[in-house]
């Protein structure tokens, strides 16, 4: 399960549940995260360790709602500080070994030893003249030949 904002009704209903949580960091809290190291550590006590282990937490997202390219994009500049200081609070948690939970460490954008995981990948809805059924249709199967091997790539950034 996905959730995009640690909303604290669903995080208790989800209590010995055994559903593996991908939890987002909201784009709101970027910019304290950023500044603000203890904020990190309050925002990982908040909504993780005080659900831990009731919630299965698999992944922590941070910057998963950040673009570049649209009205997001003022974020951008928090996202890998933001995820370095929520990547140090799981750490000092003692919570990011995946035996203890929570099996990456963290993912979003680009950052030196972080993990990435690629969960989302789509087809535009408004993508001009190139938004063709057939273009959709090789999008679509080029993805499905190039994840056979299976679904669960982690990659390394250098």
């Amino acid at each position: 399960m996905w959730i995009y904002d640690p909303n604290q009704a669903t995080l208790q209903a989800l209590r010995g549940s055994n559903i593996e949580l991908i939890l987002d960091v909201p784009n709101s809290n970027l910019q304290t995260l950023t500044s603000d190291a203890s904020a990190a550590t309050q925002w990982v006590q908040n909504n993780v360790r005080n659900y831990f282990p009731d919630v299965k937490f698999r992944y922590i997202s941070v910057g998963n709602e950040v673009d570049p390219n649209s009205g997001t994009a003022q974020f951008v500049p928090f996202v890998l500080p933001a995820m370095q200081n929520i990547y140090k609070a799981i750490a000092a948690a003692g919570l990011q070994d995946q035996n203890q939970g929570i099996n990456s460490n963290i993912f979003g954008t680009r950052g030196q030893g972080l993990e990435i995981v690629v969960l989302e990948s789509g087809w535009p809805s408004e993508g001009g003249n190139a938004a063709t059924m057939g273009n959709a249709s090789t999008y679509y199967q080029n993805l499905i030949n190039h994840v056979k091997g299976g679904t669960q790539r982690i990659l390394e950034m250098p």
